[in-house]
């Protein structure tokens, strides 16, 4: 990446100091003389005026309104330090884009190759927005406070607002969310008409257990896919059977452990009515026999199901005295308080 080079400072400095001698002369005071009105030492004016020394703004205000320089002194100083920011900025760029190319040669050879294809007149974005996207996503990373991913699951029955809650936590961390409809329903509802069930049954022995179990292992190596690439990953799904079963919570956090990824457990809670006004409001064909056997459905909901390890509970009610966003907020809090 080509990078301009940046205005050099220094010899702006000393313009600046040089003006200040002359304006100091102008008015018939010497170092000496001049330093006392000014409340600084003789040095510190010596200094200044030779580009020596950078001092801060309270000095150059001082000596504006002495020498009555109607801001002329306060404008440049002003434009002094912005040219200074710049230059800093400037350098650090150099060297983080020095860091990138010695610590990542294969990403930019890649970002390269691209630029190579995509040359013609439809190329889209330019190669150096790109190039400049990714290093700024590395950099960001870099500088955040948590060492380790973190894996955050999202449970509770259907209609309580898992998807909702697990893209206002996506919204607010930047994380991954992977939401286990999104995913996997094409795939589900090819399956059972393969084996000539209903596409939309979700509680047939057929989809609970020869269905079921493969699409929650899609969704988690789906989930450990950027877990293992450094990324935080959010997994909003019902769980019913995954979250409240020890053994099954206790091989998962070994499994993250291992790798050094941190877990969080949030179960969505609604009553019955909430989740009935939400599934219809939603109309999807997947929630067709919760709908049409809805005393059987809700005869099945256990409102005391809970995950069988530490975990965050959202209440997310029609009475919940706190809003979903303030829920979000509040675990996003607690998987990064920095």
């Amino acid at each position: 990446m080509s990078i301009p080079a940046a205005e050099d400072p220094s010899g702006a400095w000393l313009a600046l100091g040089q003006t200040l001698a002359a304006l100091r002369k102008a008015a018939g005071y010497t170092q000496h003389t001049f330093a006392p009105l000014a409340c600084y030492g003789r040095s510190t004016i010596a200094n200044a005026e030779t580009g020596h020394q950078r001092v801060d703004r309270e000095f150059w205000v001082r000596c504006d309104t002495l020498l009555g320089a109607d801001g002329a002194l306060i404008q440049e100083y002003d434009r002094m330090e912005r040219l200074t920011r710049g230059r800093r900025r400037h350098q650090a760029l150099v060297a983080t884009t020095s860091r990138h190319r010695a610590a990542h040669p294969i990403m930019d050879h890649v970002i390269r190759h691209t630029a190579a294809a995509g040359s013609g007149d439809n190329a889209g974005p330019s190669i150096e927005s790109l190039r400049r996207r990714i290093f700024e996503a590395h950099e960001a990373r870099a500088s955040r406070s948590e060492s380790a991913p973190a894996l955050v699951l999202i449970g509770g029955y259907a209609g309580s607002g898992k998807t909702e809650l697990g893209r206002m936590l996506a919204g607010i961390t930047g994380w991954t969310l992977l939401d286990k409809d999104q995913i996997t329903r094409p795939l589900v509802e090819d399956l059972l008409s393969a084996m000539d069930r209903d596409p939309n049954d979700r509680h047939s022995e057929a989809y609970l257990r020869r269905v079921r179990p493969v699409e929650y292992r899609c969704v988690l190596n789906a989930a450990f896919a950027q877990l293992d690439a450094g990324g935080s990953c959010i997994v909003s799904a019902p769980f019913l059977h995954e979250l409240p079963n020890p053994g099954w919570l206790q091989r998962l956090t070994k499994r993250c452990s291992t790798r050094g990824i941190g877990i969080l457990s949030v179960w969505v809670d609604a009553d019955v009515d909430s989740m009935y006004e939400y599934l219809v409001r939603r109309d999807a064909a997947r929630d067709s026999w919760k709908l049409n056997h809805w005393d059987t459905y809700a005869a099945s909901v256990d409102p005391t199901l809970r995950p069988a390890l530490p975990h965050f509970v959202v209440d997310n009610a029609r009475h919940a005295t706190a809003g979903l966003f303030g829920h979000a907020d509040a675990v996003a809090r607690i998987l990064s308080p920095s």
